[in-house]
């Protein structure tokens, strides 16, 4: 019987061990997908951003940059 109990102990810590490997690992792609979707958003804003910016004339062109694009390279 003492067996018996001692094999069921074991069993139920490693399943409660796999079951806390499981949410360890679920918490770390979420945090990764939660970066991953605010990383997604900045960008976005970013170039909405970019686009008010240059159809109300605020952005201006470096000098080397239009050297750079009337290169033939």
């Amino acid at each position: 019987m003492e067996y018996k109990q001692m094999k069921l102990d074991a069993e139920a810590a490693r399943l409660e061990a796999y079951r806390r490997e499981r949410i360890l690992k679920s918490d770390r792609h979420s945090e990764r997908n939660s970066k991953r979707v605010l990383s997604s958003k900045i960008s976005r804003s970013q170039n909405a951003f970019m686009k008010l910016l240059k159809t109300e004339g605020h952005v201006s062109i470096p000098k080397f940059y239009d050297e750079a694009m009337a290169s033939p390279e």
